[in-house]
């Protein structure tokens, strides 16, 4: 089963514990440090449920939410504020608007779902073939201490609406992938299967990407600061423009 089909239905509950309040505020203080105008026009790619997009929209910026799930945009669609959002099922490595945007934002670590540096590579190419001159591209990255402190070989158990998701993760150092099995069930019978893969990024892969894509500089952050990164960061923040 593909990836956020299941899992779109419940994800909202389940994933209740994300700080949306600090992301949210973080990014703020993003686009206020790196020019990014009050009210100008931000794609979100790997938007997924719109839970940002919406909050974005309601500061008052002028949002496109882009997924390439369609379960995860029909979600979208539903909350209160979706009216004034544009939401685009597309692939984040080969999308194009039709217009230039102030800021490509892509936060919740949807990047470390790219699996090489190819693809890493054309996100990067497609943010920026989509933003105005002076815009920029932020992102997040889940970072390899993350996934073997934190993640590796442990187990949860989620019960929303009747429905119950086993998880199970497993890091496998040798190709920095981290995999999420999740299995579904209800009343006592198995309903599906998924399978997630997250990819660890080095920062000279992350420098050459951004490079190749065009861009004339990059800053990274620890996570909700301003401080560079360091070995224990379970979270990173990548600006380019």
């Amino acid at each position: 089963m593909k990836e956020y089909s299941l899992f779109a239905s419940v994800y909202d509950r389940m994933m209740d514990n994300i700080p949306y309040d600090e992301m949210e505020s973080y990014l703020i203080q993003l686009f206020y440090r790196f020019g990014v105008r009050a009210c100008g026009d931000i794609a979100e790619i790997g938007c997924g449920t719109g839970e940002m997009t919406e909050r974005l929209c309601l500061d008052g910026f002028r949002m496109t939410g882009i997924d390439l799930s369609a379960e995860m945009l029909k979600i979208a669609q539903s909350k209160p504020g979706a009216g004034d959002i544009e939401y685009l099922e597309h692939d984040m490595r080969s999308f194009k608007l039709r217009d230039k945007q102030d800021a490509v934002i892509c936060v919740g670590d949807g990047m470390n779902y790219m699996r090489s540096v190819a693809d890493l590579s054309a996100v990067m190419k497609a943010a920026k073939s989509n933003l105005r001159e002076g815009g920029v591209f932020i992102f997040d990255l889940k970072t390899e201490y993350l996934f073997q402190k934190f993640l590796d070989g442990k187990k949860y158990k989620d019960k929303i609406n009747g429905v119950i998701c086993n998880w199970k993760n497993s890091y496998d150092a040798a190709d920095r992938t981290h995999h999420y099995y999740l299995e579904f069930s209800k009343d006592g019978k198995n309903i599906g299967q998924e399978e997630h893969c997250q990819h660890v990024f080095t920062a000279s892969e992350i420098k050459a990407a951004a490079v190749a894509a065009g861009f004339d500089h990059a800053v990274a952050y620890e996570a909700f600061t301003f401080r560079k990164p360091h070995k224990n960061c379970e979270r990173i923040y990548i600006i380019c423009g």
